[in-house]
């Protein structure tokens, strides 16, 4: 699907673009055009007063209720619920007593998602995908 970003306002310090406000051509998934007054046929336009674009954001500390208390949120749904509102990166924290070891707590993360796990943190667990 291609999809046509109208006039939004970039979000990034690290980009020659930030504080412009620009339309942003994706296509595939893939940014394609960033530009002003682009004009792309047959793709879904979004424009809405005070648009913003950034780079993914991290929340540090992020509790879904999942492993324990699964009746408050599963992981499944809280990532969901992350990625929609713009995170790309979390820090996840288990809502068990005692804590369980990581060697127990990744792989259960890992069948919990539609994409690869990546812990950042205890560099020598290694993933079995």
């Amino acid at each position: 699907m291609n999809i046509l970003l109208k006039s939004a306002k970039i979000i990034d310090p690290t980009s020659s673009f930030h504080g412009n406000t620009v339309d942003i051509f994706i296509c595939e998934g893939i940014i394609n055009n960033i530009g002003k007054n682009i004009i792309a046929p047959k793709t879904k336009i979004i424009s809405h007063q005070n648009l913003c674009v950034s780079p993914g954001w991290f929340d540090s500390s992020v509790s879904f209720g999942e492993p324990g208390y699964e009746e408050r949120e599963t992981l499944s749904h809280g990532l969901q619920v992350a990625a929609a509102s713009g995170f790309t990166h979390i820090g996840y924290n288990t809502n068990t007593n005692p804590y369980p070891s990581p060697r127990l707590t990744y792989p259960f993360a890992e069948k919990s998602l539609p994409t690869p796990y990546k812990p950042t943190s205890q560099s020598t667990y290694h993933s079995p995908r």
